[in-house]
């Protein structure tokens, strides 16, 4: 990590040091948020609400384990957060439903996970040339920040919110890279659909067609790209 090293004279042992730590823990980590994910089968309620989707009702059928945050209206009980992650469940749902299996959020959320991991680290490589800088903040941010808590309990507020993170570090990749306006557009759509606190996000991309460098001609011109 040499930007935390620098200057000093024992920056090559504490560096070996960091490494081994991190090569040691990253494995682990990623083991316990598997485990754990797999095998969390509470708090499912996108997946109720994937099979009401697929009955075609955007109510419970049945419980999901209990009424908490839900909302009674006309004798239906209604989830009050964004669809897409029920969007998202259906396919799995229907096709594990097909074998006579469960599909749960957490066989998912893992992959998101390990999604938003790498998508930290492609953005972290933007700024950071240096591996072991890069492998430092990549760790930070997965496994020493509130997103380990996130990540290590599939319910239905956070899976939510594993979904939301997903979007945001795409559509933050997808700015400092392509910037293609269309495929920021439909990222802040489905965040919108997620958290809709979340799609502020399409403030950024806005404000940079407005007042980019580049004449609002050639914005509009990529926007459409």
């Amino acid at each position: 990590m040499t930007f935390l090293f620098r200057g000093n004279p024992n920056r090559k042992i504490e560096e070996d040091v960091m490494n081994a730590t991190l090569i040691l823990l990253s494995p682990l980590l990623f083991l316990l948020v598997y485990w754990v994910n797999i095998n969390f089968m509470r708090d499912q309620a996108f997946v109720y609400l994937a099979k009401s989707f697929l009955a075609g009702k955007t109510y419970f059928l049945t419980s999901p384990g209990g009424w908490a945050d839900s909302a009674l209206f006309m004798g239906h009980y209604y989830w009050p957060l964004g669809p897409f992650p029920a969007v998202v469940m259906i396919p799995f749902v229907y096709l594990f439903g097909l074998a006579g299996a469960n599909f749960y959020q957490g066989h998912l959320q893992f992959i998101l996970v390990f999604g938003v991991i790498f998508l930290v680290s492609k953005l972290v490589a933007k700024f950071f040339k240096n591996s072991l800088d890069i492998i430092f903040l990549t760790f930070a941010f997965g496994f020493s920040s509130a997103f380990l808590g996130l990540a290590l309990r599939p319910s239905s507020w956070f899976f939510s919110q594993v979904i939301a993170t997903f979007l945001l570090t795409l559509f933050l990749y997808e700015f400092l890279d392509k910037k293609r306006y269309w495929f920021l557009g439909i990222i802040s759509a489905l965040l919108f659909l997620t958290r809709i606190t979340t799609a502020l996000v399409v403030l950024v991309p806005l404000l940079d067609l407005l007042f980019g460098q580049e004449s609002l001609r050639r914005r509009f011109i990529k926007a459409l790209m």
